[in-house]
């Protein structure tokens, strides 16, 4: 039986090591929307790393993402910074993509 990333009963596979949150955070970083929208995925889908990653880190390492703004598209898509992404509803991971491909391609303030 395969058990959930953030499952309670596993104490020891609910810790982020520096390493996986650099490469995680380096993958958006360098990949841009694409490679957020893959860690997203990763972390619904059985990545126990992409799934401890915080959505306001990840949100925080997209190019030309600041704090305010990637505060503010938090804000707008109800996701707390703090959240792990693999704690995140399928709504709210579709909003979150909504903003961040709606960032990207207009360059500007996350859509109203």
């Amino acid at each position: 039986m395969e058990t959930h990333p953030l499952d309670p009963q596993e104490p020891e596979r609910a810790a982020l090591t520096a390493h996986e949150e650099s490469v995680l955070l380096g993958r958006i970083a360098v990949e841009g929307p694409s490679g957020f929208f893959r860690v997203l995925w990763e972390g619904a889908h059985g990545s126990r790393a992409a799934a401890l990653l915080h959505a306001g880190a990840a949100v925080r390492a997209l190019p030309d993402m600041g704090a305010l703004r990637g505060q503010e598209l938090l804000a707008r898509a109800h996701v707390p910074a703090e959240q792990p992404i693999g704690a995140l509803e399928a709504a709210q991971r579709a909003e979150l993509c909504r903003l961040v491909s709606a960032v990207s391609v207009a360059g500007q303030r996350p859509p109203r």
